[in-house]
């Protein structure tokens, strides 16, 4: 448990000797996360109201004795599915390009703070040709992994859709795709934690020396999801209780917090792993 301690040490020290830059990197989440939250919550609206013209469309065919107006439900109920297709393409486009874009600047960045040594004026050139380094790497691993996987998701929702299968099967679906993203996430994860590395082939090499040592990153994967599902929680209890809204914004802030936190106690920490365990 000595590399928590010294983790936990070097993420601070890293904040504190480059508080400007930690501010940037602060600045940075809290502009994208309501990126995030703002088209899922966009898109999720839209497929709700959807989802209740179905119900309402189904309802309402039971009762019909009129065949053209069991057609016209029929075709009602065609539109709604095909507008949910169409609005679940929007909305993995749209998170696909904030992920990419602004995610992978963030990761960057992160990781540009823990390795610079001094406050000496930064070389802008330089600079600017490592984040880019950082950013490719992000982007490529991202494309690789999640690619293949989306699209099998793709497959399964849209033939789901189409079947007009049972809900309490397709809910099943969704579980299982959503514990399979966490998974391919948490790989990812693993992943974006090297991208410092300049050399592909040492990229690829620290990302298997990482796997090699997984029992150490879980004990870190359990530490930052412990500290950032606690703090989702406490936001949601204030939500749900009234005349705390302003004790929930803060909560929010803390949570915007403590993403830039974790993030470089995890780059830092599968640093450590990799090179000095």
């Amino acid at each position: 448990m000595n590399f928590l301690t010294i983790s936990v040490k070097e993420t601070f020290q890293s904040i504190f000797k480059h508080k400007k830059f930690f501010i940037v990197l602060l600045l940075l989440q809290i502009f994208i996360f309501p990126l995030f939250a703002v088209a899922t919550f966009n898109y999720a609206i839209k497929i709700i109201s959807n989802l209740e013209t179905i119900s309402q469309s189904t309802q309402q065919d039971n009762n019909l004795q009129n065949t053209d107006q069991q057609i016209q439900n029929a075709l009602t109920i065609s539109t709604q599915l095909k507008q949910i297709i169409q609005h679940l393409n929007l909305l993995g486009i749209s998170l696909a390009i904030i992920f990419i874009f602004g995610n992978g600047l963030l990761w960057s960045l992160s990781h540009k703070l823990i390795s610079r040594k001094d406050n000496n004026q930064i070389q802008w050139k330089i600079f600017f040709e490592n984040v880019l380094h950082q950013w490719l790497k992000f982007t490529a691993t991202s494309i690789i992994l999640f690619t293949p996987f989306f699209l099998i998701a793709y497959y399964i929702i849209t033939n789901s859709i189409n079947q007009s299968i049972a809900p309490e099967t397709f809910g099943l679906i969704l579980k299982t795709i959503l514990a399979s993203t966490s998974i391919v996430y948490f790989f990812l994860l693993i992943t974006y934690a090297q991208i410092h590395e300049h050399s592909w082939k040492k990229y690829l090499q620290q990302i298997i020396t990482s796997f090699k040592k997984i029992h150490y990153i879980l004990i870190i994967t359990i530490i930052n999801l412990l500290i950032l599902a606690s703090t989702i929680y406490a936001t949601y209890r204030t939500v749900t209780i009234p005349n705390f809204e302003t004790l929930s914004i803060i909560l929010t802030f803390i949570f915007i917090i403590l993403l830039v936190l974790t993030r470089l106690f995890w780059i830092v920490s599968i640093r450590n792993i990799t090179e000095k365990y």
